[in-house]
């Protein structure tokens, strides 16, 4: 086979100009071919080296990407030295070619062409070469102890673990969880509490598995197999049983750390019935849901957060003014993370140590290298990039564009759900949902998904915030990954006129919005402001959108924030129903009527606020027109006597309710009878400045009141007792109650008449101005929870 030839079969079909020919003659045409089609066999090199470059990259990211978690095996490896080797040859041959592609000299032309064909095999043939793994995965760490008289390194370790102590000595709980995000220290919970199990022995085998993305039953059970000593099993089932078999007559502890999948425990061969308890790490969610007992773990205070990165840099440079502004910056870059706070500390207490540094110089260029849009750090403190990009690399397509845009806002800017979603849509990430239910649904499920994988943290209901060290990355990995974050910031509603409800000049011009308004035709969401209810009620009436044949259509009302009667600044609630998640929103001040515009809209509503009305109830609003309410807020309401004062099965599914400036409020729900749906989702309550209030909470609403976790009473004069004295009180009511505050209450002598109730999940308790209260200690005693009490001495 002539060179030509086999040239022709390594590349596999590659067609270049020269044909096969044999004698002198053909031999002199073969010669000849590789001069006169130098520069088409040239082209086809330069192709064949992008191919190769392409799959050589694609390794190398993929190398990257689990850089934590794998290791380049040596096949690939060898690999990619000969890419190396090669990629050196081709720019070789290229700058060859540019400088003598015109010579004259048709003898040095002949083995330059030549050469660029079988380079081009050479190419071709490594192209195609197969590496069947190109990775590995890391071998576990070895487990060292930890001295549990050391001081931990993290502030929020020692009581983590105590925490999780407390549920492993629980018989009933078998599977606990640690979830956080990521860097904010479950590994080293995890690690701090097997060594502490070890000296404690509270159990006979105490085992700790690094599980991993790639991680899952086959992993765990094959490195049980190995710390149990069990033989090699070929089958899954065989190895089940005999980690079954192994492990059933023992008191084990079993530790899954960085758990990225939900687990199926009995496929492993971990059966409930076992002696053994199983605690999981990880950052997501719902790998944690099913387990019975769990603990979230927080970043760093801003104190602990920067006493820990003195610690680690060194408390001698803290007064150095020179560096004083890049230090609060990169503090605030680790938002409260222990494991960068670590590493980056690290890194910068080694630089400015060294011998001939300008100090103030090192930590200008770290900051710069860790926000820096214009190339990916090096160094140490590419750990840090890579460490949280691999985090980001987990969205797909437009989702990944939509949680990069979040961080073009300043850190200080509020971002509401609705307006987020809003900017998606403007920005044409949610293209792909031409509806705009079907948009706002995928939005909301989105930001689910962001706050279940710690990439956002949720401040109230409805607002939402970037990690600082994600803001401050994303212009580098959108950039990396071609990916457009953009600087503008849009919103956009299907309409919404923004308009200031306290300037008198909109009550001009607001009759002609309303004319135009009403006649668009396909309208599912609108944000207005009506001051008066003859503008509203004529909107309602008239609306092309919302009516139909003069047939009132609910169903087109997808979404609202809708505001009638005149608001005077200071007769806005304090509690602002428009920060909450609910979509359906509607405020009405100032009326002394029901319109039925009003009810038609408050049926439809998720949250309400009765802001100086003259109603003596919201039982006149109807039961049923307040069975979807949500939020609930009441202000300076002269007229109101009670909240409910009927037998309607009203607020089910109430969460927030707060109360304030009613003078005359005598009774939250006066009825003895309480429907039994009513008030059972309620969480939040807030009372203030309601003087004719003695009694907080009937017995029969004290049965209702299980999901409630924060209650808040303040600047009711005659107020005498949260519970009704003679009240039959379970020892075990309000079982979620977080948080109780009780401010200046002169007249207030009792909680609750039961001494004995446990207070299961109180944590916070605040006194203050509560003269007449004396007995408090006694009624608190059982509150093994309460972490904070704030209280003020009387007079």
């Amino acid at each position: 086979m002539t060179e030509l030839a086999a040239a022709q079969t390594a590349i596999a079909g590659a067609d270049f100009a020269i044909k096969q020919g044999t004698g002198i003659i053909n031999s002199l045409k073969r010669k000849y071919g590789y001069v006169k089609d130098m520069t088409q066999n040239y082209k086809k090199l330069l192709e064949e080296y992008r191919k190769l470059c392409l799959r050589e990259e694609d390794i190398d990211i993929k190398l990257k990407r689990y850089e934590m978690e794998v290791d380049e095996t040596e096949e690939s490896k060898d690999w990619r030295g000969k890419v190396k080797r090669m990629i050196v040859e081709v720019e070789e041959l290229k700058t060859e070619y540019v400088r003598h592609s015109r010579s004259r000299w048709f003898l040095y032309l002949m083995k330059l062409g030549r050469r660029i064909v079988k380079k081009t095999v050479d190419v071709v043939s490594l192209t195609n070469e197969r590496v069947p793994n190109i990775m590995v995965r890391k071998a576990p760490a070895p487990h060292t102890s930890i001295p549990t008289n050391e001081n931990i390194e993290f502030p929020s370790v020692e009581e983590n673990v105590n925490k999780l102590l407390e549920y492993l000595r629980k018989e009933d709980i078998k599977t606990i969880g640690v979830r956080g995000p990521i860097g904010v220290g479950k590994s080293t919970i995890m690690n701090y509490l097997q060594q502490k199990i070890q000296v404690l022995e509270d159990f006979d085998t105490v085992i700790l598995i690094k599980v991993g993305s790639e991680g899952a039953e086959s992993y765990i059970q094959q490195e049980l197999q190995k710390q149990l000593n069990i033989p090699e099993e070929r089958s899954d089932e065989q190895k089940k049983k005999m980690i079954h078999d192994n492990l059933k007559n023992k008191k084990y502890l079993l530790l899954l750390d960085d758990v990225f999948s939900n687990i199926d425990l009995k496929k492993v061969g971990i059966n409930y019935e076992h002696q053994g308890k199983v605690v999981i790490a990880s950052r997501y969610k719902e790998v944690c849901w099913k387990l019975n007992e769990g603990i979230e773990v927080k970043r760093l205070s801003d104190t602990d957060a920067e006493d820990m990165f003195w610690d680690k840099v060194g408390k001698d440079l803290k007064k150095n003014r020179h560096i004083k502004t890049h230090a609060e910056l990169i503090i605030k870059f680790c938002s409260g993370m222990p494991y960068l706070i670590n590493l980056i500390g690290n890194y910068l207490r080694e630089m400015t140590r060294a011998e001939n540094v300008y100090r103030e110089s090192i930590w200008r260029s770290t900051w710069d290298l860790l926000t820096s849009p214009r190339g990916e750090p090096k160094g140490d403190l590419e750990t840090v990039y890579k460490y949280l990009k691999l985090e980001t690399d987990r969205l797909k397509g437009n989702d990944k564009s939509c949680f990069l845009y979040l961080a073009s806002f300043p850190s200080s800017h509020e971002l509401l759900h609705d307006y987020i979603i809003e900017c998606w849509r403007a920005q044409q990430f949610l293209k792909n949902f031409p509806k705009l239910g079907m948009a706002r649904d995928h939005g909301c499920n989105l930001l689910l998904h962001f706050i279940n994988h710690f990439l956002l943290e949720k401040e109230t209901e409805a607002q939402y915030k970037m990690f600082e060290f994600y803001r401050r990355l994303a212009p580098s990995i959108a950039r990396d990954d071609n990916n457009c974050v953009h600087e503008s910031r849009i919103l956009v509603t299907e309409l919404g006129v923004d308009v200031n409800p306290t300037d008198g000049r909109w009550n001009q011009i607001v009759d002609s919005v309303v004319a135009e308004v009403a006649a668009l035709t396909e309208l599912t969401t609108l944000c207005f402001y009506f001051p008066t209810v003859n503008s509203f009620e004529t909107y309602i009436h008239t609306s092309m959108s919302w009516n139909l044949n003069n047939e009132w259509r609910p169903e087109r009302l997808r979404s609202f924030k809708i505001i009638v009667g005149q608001q005077q600044e200071n007769c806005l609630t304090e509690f602002d129903a428009f920060r909450w998640s609910a979509e359906k929103r509607l405020r009405f001040s100032a009326g002394e009527t029901f319109p039925d515009a009003i009810l038609k809209i408050l049926k439809e509503a998720s949250s309400f606020e009765l802001i100086a009305h003259t109603a003596e109830n919201l039982s006149v609003f109807s039961a049923e027109n307040l069975e979807g309410l949500e939020v609930c807020a009441i202000k300076d309401c002269p007229e109101m006597t009670s909240i409910i004062d009927g037998n309607g099965a009203a607020f089910q599914l109430l969460k927030k309710l707060h109360i304030d400036g009613l003078l005359k409020l005598e009774h939250i729900w006066k009825n003895s009878v309480i429907p039994e749906l009513s008030l059972i989702q309620l969480t939040n309550l807030k009372v203030k400045g309601c003087h004719s209030l003695r009694v907080l909470f009937s017995e029969n609403m004290v049965l209702r009141l299980n999901q409630l976790q924060q209650i808040q009473v303040e600047d009711c004069r005659v107020i005498e007792e949260i519970t009704k004295d003679g009240s039959i009180v379970d020892s075990g009511a309000f079982p979620n109650l977080k948080e109780l505050e009780l401010i200046n209450l002169p007249l207030l002598s009792n909680i609750c008449n039961n001494a004995d109730l446990t207070w299961n999940s109180l944590q916070l308790l605040k006194i203050d101005a509560c003269v007449e209260l004396t007995n408090f200690p006694f009624t608190f005693k059982g509150a093994e929870k309460l972490k904070s009490i704030y209280c003020t001495e009387n007079p």
